[in-house]
């Protein structure tokens, strides 16, 4: 569910919109637009129309610009909190300006607001913004040596390899690569094994739904044992 950061508000009776921006986010942002009276009853229009325009201030580049009702359609009356709903594409650590109008039985309503969209936490005090990636990236590229998951080490300012933790095209790789006889490998029995249902059902959801296979995860152990796995087997595997 859509959560609204941008709430606006035009006070009909009083020609003043009130717009709440305290929610405003480096993740996703939902601008709503509606009416009310003093009253707090239904709203009644009388040709009624508004408009919105949100402008990056960086290039005065224009973000969206909307102009409501649509063509054909007449607003007679509101209760509810937002005539209009919708999604905005607002970049962490720019400033936007918005500009609300509304107009109703001929007296027209402005507004303009500024929006500073916040910066995301910070992971480590080493990564630095990337606009292009509209994101932190790390003073090290991400490694390229596929299979394995990594993690950073701000100590060191690195990345290194979470221990026993593979993804699943290279454990399935490892698995091929053991022999456990001379006919057989850790990979053509665990498959035999599912194909002729000798797992039991933890056994078998780890094997042939696991995307990650965890050394220190009971149930990863269970199915260990059940193809009979040594420790040592699983140390070549996770080497």
């Amino acid at each position: 569910m859509s959560v609204v950061t941008i709430k606006s508000k035009c006070n009909l009776d009083t020609g003043s919109w009130t717009v709440d921006k305290t929610l405003l986010s480096h993740v996703s942002n939902e601008i709503g637009i509606g009416f009310e009276n003093n009253s707090g009853t239904t709203v009644v229009f009388t040709n009624f129309s508004f408009y919105y325009k949100i402008t990056d201030n960086a290039d005065n580049s224009i973000i969206v610009e909307k102009s409501y009702p649509p063509t054909g359609i007449k607003y007679v009356e509101s209760d509810g909190s937002f005539i209009v709903m919708e999604m905005l594409d607002l970049i962490p650590n720019h400033t936007y300006t918005l500009n609300l109008s509304a107009t109703n039985n001929s007296k027209t309503y402005t507004e303009t607001v500024t929006l500073n969209v916040p910066y995301p936490p910070k992971p480590f005090s080493s990564w630095t913004w990337s606009e292009s990636e509209r994101n932190y990236i790390a003073p090290v590229a991400y490694p390229n040596e596929r299979g394995y998951l990594w993690e950073w080490d701000e100590t060191n300012r690195k990345w290194v390899k979470r221990s026993g933790e593979m993804m699943r095209g290279l454990f399935m790789q490892k698995l091929h690569a053991l022999s456990l006889d001379s006919s057989t490998t850790a990979l053509s029995k665990a498959e035999d094994m599912l194909t002729n249902s000798k797992y039991t059902t933890d056994a078998r959801i780890v094997f042939e739904y696991s995307t990650v296979f965890v050394r220190s995860e009971e149930k990863f152990n269970v199915w260990a044992n059940e193809v009979g796995l040594t420790s040592a087997q699983l140390d070549t595997i996770f080497a």
